[in-house]
């Protein structure tokens, strides 16, 4: 989806509401991104995780066009991102949007998790380092 590369990101969070109004573009991506790579949730764990507040639902626009979505839960002073995509080609824009949002909420790091090779080389130039490893016991 092309945009204006001058034009600001936007980070809209959805309430309750808006997240029914807009669940079948939710979840459609959420099941996209489940066909990716191994993940520990469905949908549905997601919809009941915003529904009961314990997480939030975003939308990126740009110029007015709704370009990707992430869901977000604050663990302590961290901002976790549950899961997050963008249809721009503008990951970096989002980025920063969502770092702005993150220090004007009081979290001091974002985290994210994520079994897709791709972000091994994406994600330090975003700033991000590893924080974790896992073993199946």
């Amino acid at each position: 989806m092309p945009v204006e590369p001058n034009e600001p990101v936007q980070l809209r969070a959805l309430k309750p509401e808006d997240v029914r109004k807009c669940w079948g573009y939710l979840r459609s991506n959420l099941e996209r991104i489940r066909t990716k790579g191994s993940t520990d949730w469905i949908p549905e764990d997601i919809y009941s995780e915003v529904m009961a507040g314990r997480s939030v639902a975003f939308l990126f626009e740009i110029a007015g066009n709704i370009t990707g979505a992430m869901v977000t839960t604050g663990r302590d002073d961290t901002l976790h991102i549950w899961v997050l995509w963008e249809n721009s080609g503008r990951v970096a824009d989002v980025m920063e949007a969502t770092r702005e949002m993150a220090r004007k909420a009081g979290f001091v790091r974002g985290t994210f998790e994520t079994q897709r090779r791709g972000w091994e080389k994406l994600a330090p130039k975003l700033g991000f380092r590893p924080y974790m490893w896992q073993v199946e016991v």
